[in-house]
């Protein structure tokens, strides 16, 4: 398999790839500290530009109107660039970005 290095992918408990994951999460934390603790921002996949496209908070609507979205976003759009771990939806599984995975 091919390992794009902004892609994130599932890994075996030997830290050895599995598939590509299509739909991230971010924890708001690492990009906002307290003001965005646990709160889950969702990426999803695009092939033509190879990079995850920020789609937006599921169930924290109401709380993130309060913010500067356009701000946090572009924020979160460049973190997801280089976080080594993001997760999938129900935060079980760690997803390790591409350019962390060694041969």
């Amino acid at each position: 398999m091919k390992i794009h290095p902004y892609r994130y992918y599932k890994c075996d408990d030997d830290d050895k790839p599995i598939e590509p994951v299509d739909t991230i999460y971010i924890n708001g934390y690492d990009v906002g500290d307290r003001l965005l603790e646990g709160v889950m921002f969702e990426f999803e996949w695009n092939d033509e530009v190879e990079r995850y496209i920020y789609r937006g908070s599921p169930g924290n609507k109401e709380y993130l109107q309060k913010l500067n979205m356009k701000y946090w976003s572009a924020r979160l759009s460049s973190y997801v660039d280089e976080a080594d771990i993001a997760y999938n939806e129900d935060e079980t599984d760690e997803l390790v970005r591409g350019a962390m995975i060694y041969p």
